[in-house]
């Protein structure tokens, strides 16, 4: 889905200098949500309400990015690569609050997913409680933070 102008913005890139552990510390957050909410109008207010979420988590710059080339000095993306956009500091509590937000948004909507790359680090996740996806889940965590 393509959102409307209006709701679409630029993102600034996330290159921070690296941290003494070697990791960024400023890292991108991609997020696609997947399944299906029925039309474009109620997956627009889903995306809309997972980047207030990311704001409300600490995320900085969480936004809808703008489809295509990027103005200079702001981040775009190709349609389909990401719904939102994010930069945050790759740390244990952060991360560990931005999937447990993400997973709590998703436990009442079965019907939905989201594919979550932080860095060079994905995952898909559910919400549904499973110690499959909580193993998965830890695992991530761990490589995003650089093992934290």
């Amino acid at each position: 889905m393509t959102l409307p102008e209006s709701d679409r913005t630029t993102h600034p890139a996330a290159d921070g200098p690296p941290s003494g552990k070697g990791k960024p510390s400023v890292s991108r957050l991609d997020l696609r949500l997947g399944g299906s909410a029925g039309n474009d109008r109620d997956t627009r207010q889903d995306l809309l309400a997972l980047r207030k979420l990311l704001r409300e988590s600490g995320v900085a710059d969480a936004e809808l990015p703008v489809v295509g080339a990027p103005r200079p000095n702001t981040r775009g993306t190709e349609d389909g690569v990401a719904d939102v956009v994010a930069n945050l500091a790759p740390t244990l509590g952060l991360v560990g609050r931005v999937i447990s937000t993400l997973r709590g948004w998703l436990a009442g909507r079965p019907q939905r997913s989201i594919d979550l790359t932080i860095g060079d680090a994905s995952i898909k996740i559910t919400g549904l409680s499973s110690r499959n996806e909580d193993l998965m889940v830890e695992a991530f965590v761990r490589r995003v933070c650089g093992g934290e």
